[in-house]
């Protein structure tokens, strides 16, 4: 089999001098994750490194590549969120290669379905807007945002974070073909990026008034129109890193109106904030997975046409995100998710199946018990799955009291086989403890096959525990005396 290898530009501002080289692995830290890489997301900061534009790029252009998914193949001692196997989205560097070692807090799970590409297109992209717009600026419902550059992968991502809150968005776009792309999204006020005529066409549209937010990508004499059409106590969020390294200077004079001016660096939040990126990680994927965001479009070269794929950006003609792949043999289980859509569209959503269930649960036709087990994704992406065969310890805080009687000890013996859990006491509650519809069908059994009672299921459910469970079949043997 082929060796691992990274993709390196070998002469900076040469998109065609990309070549292999071999990849050595190093033994995992305790908390790295090793990913067999199936694709990565190409950013404009890459782009940047490559062309020279970035400090230490001669450092930096053997470090490109900052977002990827896969497998994961190994996994450090101490890392519990994933595990030898799953689907992952990361962030790490040196990602346009086959492998890729992240920190674990930098690892997220890829739901089933989106596929490789998908899934490499959005921890940059979607945590760099989550981060800006949620957490530094704290847009609210019904105020304004500005979104420059919004045919981006950015861009488009803000568009659907600004959406979910329930913002009025402005944006921006550098041709006729990328404004009418987001017209068709449904925005109605989108202005050409490439003029400050923008900051005059904000302020007639909304009256002299101006907006609350200001996402930023511009340079140069954009970032004074941008500071002309905030509103008092507005936020200004930078993502271009060139003013900043270049030590553009601003005038303070705007900010008089209370205005805040935010640096959004994901990386340092990764390092100094490893906890609270990891979790936004987490809820952001799950966003996905139950269907509150959509990937943006994309666009994917392999990985021997890296250099095709940067000068592709570096034109700034695309929509939405740029993904290099590899020739890794999951991305052909993608072409199940791909058939899938070809002939039934994306399917319907999670939001979609639980608004069915809820109309199926209030039909007139509906019979009369229901019975539903909940296994939702917890942060980690993993199915709180019942586990039949492991034993686990009681999963609740009710106070333990043991069983006293014949009929006590038969039912907590058959309980605890039943649900996994290796110590039920006669006061826990049988939902609480993971049962379902199957579990109580097998104890309903038992009941009526060993013990001679004979219960609608329903007894169960309304008699949650050994202890009332017993009573009611004392209560039916007795009556049948």
């Amino acid at each position: 089999t082929e060796k691992d290898h990274q993709m390196v530009i070998e002469k900076i501002g040469s998109f065609n001098s990309f070549e292999k080289r071999e990849v050595f692995p190093l033994p995992l830290k305790s908390t790295e994750v090793r990913i067999s890489i199936a694709a990565t997301g190409l950013n404009f900061r890459d782009v940047l490194c490559a062309l020279g534009q970035m400090p230490n790029a001669a450092v930096e252009r053997l470090r490109l590549g900052m977002e990827c998914s896969g497998i994961v193949k190994e996994v450090g001692r101490d890392v519990t969120n994933c595990k030898v196997g799953d689907r992952v989205v990361a962030i790490s560097n040196s990602c346009f290669a086959t492998t890729a070692v992240v920190d674990s807090a930098a690892v997220s799970f890829l739901p089933e379905c989106l596929t490789f590409a998908e899934g490499a297109s959005i921890p940059i992209t979607f945590l760099t807007c989550e981060y800006a717009l949620n957490h530094l600026a704290k847009l609210k419902a019904g105020e304004r945002v500005l979104i420059h550059a919004a045919t981006g992968g950015v861009g488009l991502a803000a568009i659907q974070v600004a959406q979910r809150i329930g913002a009025e968005i402005f944006a921006t776009a550098g041709s006729d073909e990328k404004r009418e792309y987001l017209r068709r999204l449904g925005i109605q006020n989108v202005m050409d990026s490439r003029s400050q005529d923008f900051a005059d066409e904000i302020a007639a549209i909304t009256e002299g008034e101006g907006v609350d937010v200001v996402l930023n990508s511009l340079s140069g004499e954009s970032i004074t129109s941008n500071f002309s059409i905030l509103k008092p106590f507005g936020r200004f969020l930078e993502l271009g890193k060139r003013d900043m390294f270049e030590h553009t200077s601003i005038d303070l004079f705007p900010f008089r109106n209370n205005l805040s001016y935010f640096g959004v660096d994901l990386g340092q939040m990764m390092r100094f904030r490893k906890e609270e990126f990891q979790k936004m990680f987490g809820l952001t994927m799950l966003d996905f997975a139950a269907g509150h965001y959509q990937p943006c479009p994309v666009k994917t070269f392999g990985l021997a046409d890296v250099g095709k794929g940067f000068e592709h950006m570096a034109r700034a003609r695309h929509i939405g995100k740029i993904v290099i792949t590899t020739d890794h043999p999951v991305n052909e289980s993608d072409s199940d998710l791909t058939n899938f859509r070809a002939k039934f569209g994306t399917g319907i959503r999670l939001l979609d199946g639980l608004e069915v269930f809820d109309r199926l649960i209030r039909s007139e036709e509906t019979p009369a018990n229901v019975v539903a087990s909940a296994k939702p994704l917890n942060i980690d992406g993993h199915v709180e799955k019942h586990l039949s065969n492991q034993t686990l310890d009681r999963p609740i805080d009710t106070e333990f009291r043991d069983a006293t009687t014949n009929t006590e000890l038969a039912l907590k013996e058959l309980w605890e086989k039943t649900l996994g859990i290796s110590t039920v006491g006669v006061d826990d509650d049988f939902i609480e403890l993971g049962g379902d519809s199957i579990s109580a069908i097998i104890i309903q059994t038992f009941v009526e096959e060993s013990l001679g009672a004979s219960l609608p299921l329903t007894s169960l459910f309304k008699n949650a525990t050994v202890s009332k469970l017993c009573k009611e079949i004392d209560a039916s043997l007795g009556a049948v005396n």
